[in-house]
């Protein structure tokens, strides 16, 4: 069962938003894995290197609820940079809370942007 964060925002509609580690091939072309968690500690100690492959660190928000199912999903990769961008690929906000968590996180997390990754 995977624990998410959710927020409810009416009375059946909710948000929840996840971590993602994707374990990318190295041609960028398939996703290999996805190891999705409530928090960006416990991503760190999951880490496993494979060969032919690099990381990169997503925080995923998805809309929906249960009569409806899913209604939006949209993430938010890390610039260039290693930054945590302001917001969503669709337009969302990041919360504050997830902002502060990938700042007390930021040395290995900023580096989880590319197949230039060191593990």
């Amino acid at each position: 069962m995977r624990v998410t964060n959710t927020k409810k925002i009416t009375m059946q509609t909710q948000v929840q938003y996840e971590w993602d580690l994707e374990l990318m091939s190295l041609d960028g072309v398939d996703i290999v894995e996805h190891d999705f968690s409530p928090t960006l500690k416990k991503l760190m100690t999951n880490r496993v290197r494979a060969d032919g492959c690099y990381y990169v660190l997503v925080l995923f928000r998805q809309t929906g609820n249960p009569d409806d199912g899913a209604l939006d999903a949209q993430w938010a990769y890390l610039t260039e940079d290693g930054d945590l961008p302001d917001t969503f690929d669709h337009g969302a906000a990041i919360p504050v809370r997830y902002r502060r968590e990938f700042e007390r996180e930021r040395d290995w997390a900023s580096r989880m942007i590319g197949p230039d990754v060191k593990g």
